[in-house]
């Protein structure tokens, strides 16, 4: 089989709670490669302080466009991509330093992203500050959990300066249009997708040209559905089979 190149990457460049999850599983049961998502990063603990140095970095120099060099040492082991946060919140950079990758757009309503948020990410915001809080009293808050905090507190100050009640909407339409604009600038050399996961199976599979699975349910990840894993891991093989006899 062929090894990706940087045109297999897909930049899924939305923010968390717009299918970011979904994507990265979806994509992966059509057996495309490895896609980078938050939830890789307690996997790979050496990153947190990674990411935190670049959203420094974009703090102190915010017109200062980040490279490949800064994003490989993170993504080099998922030649898929790279979905939700920490990477998203780098979108003009990641367009700028992969400009061969495909760029996936995903939609939703501003109104439910906004309440989703606080409901999920803005919420655990706070009740994880309240336990480094107990926990450096008790001292049970350890060199890793630090890193944790300073990767979150930077990504919580770098979009919307840890206010999202008053800065967090204003961020989302700056962030939705700055993105739009540069991938159809940029149309012309790389493949560019606006996608709700409302639309399923088919406008992605024709993204990637892989075949509508006809026995499997588009994952729905963030919605918490209930999936079988013998059809995911069904899913998964059959289309490692299907690369493995088309190499």
């Amino acid at each position: 089989m062929a090894q990706p190149s940087e045109s297999d990457m897909i930049l899924i460049l939305g923010l968390p709670r717009t299918g970011t999850q979904t994507l990265k599983a979806a994509l992966e049961m059509l057996g495309h490669p490895p896609v980078y998502h938050m939830s890789e990063v307690p996997q790979n603990p050496s990153h947190y302080p990674m990411w935190s140095s670049l959203i420094d970095r974009k703090i102190k120099h915010p017109e200062v466009l980040l490279t490949a060099e800064d994003f490989d040492p993170m993504l080099k082991n998922y030649p898929g991509g790279s979905s939700d946060v920490p990477s998203a919140i780098f979108g003009l950079d990641l367009i700028h330093a992969y400009p061969k990758a495909k760029v996936l757009i995903t939609e939703r309503d501003e109104a439910a992203w906004v309440d989703s948020m606080r409901r999920t990410l803005i919420i655990g915001h706070m009740e994880a500050l309240a336990r480094r809080e107990e926990g450096l009293k008790s001292g049970e808050f350890t060199e890793l959990d630090e890193e944790k905090h300073k990767l979150r507190a930077g990504y919580h100050a770098w979009c919307w300066k840890d206010d999202f009640e008053t800065h967090g909407p204003a961020y989302w339409r700056r962030y939705q249009r700055e993105i739009r604009e540069a991938a159809k600038a940029s149309r012309a050399e790389r493949d560019v997708l606006i996608f709700n996961p409302k639309d399923g199976w088919r406008p992605l599979c024709d993204f990637i040209g892989k075949p509508v699975p006809s026995d499997v349910d588009f994952p729905h990840e963030g919605n918490k559905a209930v999936w079988s894993q013998e059809a995911r891991e069904a899913l998964i093989a059959k289309n490692r089979d299907n690369e493995n006899s088309s190499s």
